[in-house]
């Protein structure tokens, strides 16, 4: 399958146009990265529109603030426009248990996964992940993808509530890519105990930042990012080396990132406190030793660092806000993978509780489906009518949705001569 897409590639970039192979090309990419595309779809949704749909479902809200009208409008066109989409019917979603997953299983399943498993070079896995994420890919699957196949497949963020032929095509999405697959590629290298393989990826991958992201801050922020989950699995799993390996990439030699010593340790005392919050208590409590955990407090004393504590550091506070909501992490070292079931797949697939506790900052995986119930998307309708045509020429005006819905109550019971 990847060597479909690895000729393709280079066909294309030598300017020829074997249109056989760019299809195989295109239906091999689609099916390794179907499920990391519909990860990114969903959680980009949330991103996008989760604000949203958290105060149009949730009365309490409405009644302590007010929303713009446009936000109600892109709101609507957005559940409108995908609501058919698998990734939003309900109990379409699960965290599959890694652990549990047998070969045959992740290759029909999660075949990227499948696919670095079957790479046992780490230069391999770095050469195939700048080829699934390279400009020659995606602008190849730009001229065989079929713009209609493609709206119902990438929709990212606002882009989804634009005609088709504003759509983004596939080579716009390289950054946005680049980033999923990279997360789980750090899981699957710490799975089978490659943590000498998951080193040498990061010391790879750190040049590929550097290419993907120009500026300063974005390749500093992201590297750290993915330092500070492979640091998280290495305390899970216990090796020591393998975190101060690592270590080089979360805070230390980047002195346009932090900018002394003790924000550094810090930094790291901050991670120690996430896996905590997350109850990674075993993990939390190996790394707390493996670093000598403290923190130095404005008097000079030796104090904990509580989130509370930790100065102004770019990003560390939103390091595990961001990683780990498409990844489930337990205590028991069990590693879980949000994925999309589709019934056509059927069996009984290996998977943890969905729900994450009520101290991790988790996602509704049914959240879009429950507004997407026939009555609830009714009443959406005839709210989104009724607002269309009282703020025409006035989509910025802030909107208090119970006098709204009261309003259009009562429009809906005058009798029409």
């Amino acid at each position: 399958m990847y060597q479909a897409i690895e000729r393709g590639a280079s066909l294309y970039s030598r300017g020829e146009k074997p249109l056989r192979a760019f299809q195989n090309a295109a239906v091999a990419w689609m099916v390794l990265l179907d499920q990391p595309l519909s990860i990114t779809m969903f959680l980009c949704a949330d991103v996008y529109f989760g604000k949203a749909l958290r105060y149009m479902t949730d009365p309490s809200q409405q009644m302590q603030e007010p929303i713009r009208w446009y936000d109600v409008e892109d709101y609507y066109h957005y559940l409108k426009f995908n609501r058919t989409h698998p990734i939003f019917q309900k109990e379409a979603w699960r965290y599959s248990n890694l652990n549990q997953q047998s070969s045959q299983k992740l290759a029909k399943d999660l075949p990227l996964l499948s696919l670095w498993d079957d790479l046992a070079d780490v230069k391999q896995i770095v050469t195939a992940l700048g080829i699934l994420t390279g400009h020659t890919t995606l602008r190849m699957m730009d001229t065989v993808l079929p713009l209609g196949r493609r709206k119902t497949r990438i929709m990212m963020g606002p882009y989804s509530v634009l005609p088709y032929e504003q759509s983004p095509g596939v080579s716009d999405m390289r950054s946005t890519l680049f980033e999923p697959l990279t997360y789980l590629t750090i899981v699957r290298l710490a799975m089978p105990s490659r943590f000498t393989d998951l080193v040498q990826f990061l010391v790879s991958l750190d040049l590929m930042v550097k290419d993907y992201y120009r500026d300063i801050q974005s390749h500093s922020w992201t590297t750290c990012s993915f330092a500070a989950l492979a640091i998280t699995l290495a305390a899970m799993f216990k090796q020591g080396p393998c975190i101060d390996s690592i270590t080089q990439f979360y805070g230390i030699n980047r002195p346009y990132h932090i900018h002394s010593a003790t924000a550094a340790r810090r930094l790291r005392c901050n991670l120690v406190d996430q896996m905590r919050n997350y109850h990674l208590l075993q993990g939390a409590g190996f790394l707390s030793i493996h670093w000598q955990y403290s923190s130095v407090a404005s008097n000079g004393t030796t104090a904990r660092a509580g989130l509370t504590t930790v100065p102004e550091v770019h990003g560390g506070h939103l390091f595990f806000l961001h990683i780990l909501k498409p990844i489930h992490l337990s205590d028991n070292n069990e590693v879980g993978l949000l994925t999309l079931i589709l019934e056509s797949r059927g069996g009984n697939s290996g998977t943890v509780p969905v729900c994450l506790g009520s101290s991790r900052k988790g996602i509704g995986l049914n959240l879009f489906a429950s507004a997407l119930e026939p009555e609830s998307f009714k009443q959406l309708q005839r709210l989104f009518k009724h607002g269309s045509s009282r703020f025409m020429n006035a989509q910025d005006s802030e909107v208090w949705l119970p006098q709204l819905v009261r309003e259009m109550n009562e429009a809906q019971l005058i009798p029409t001569e």
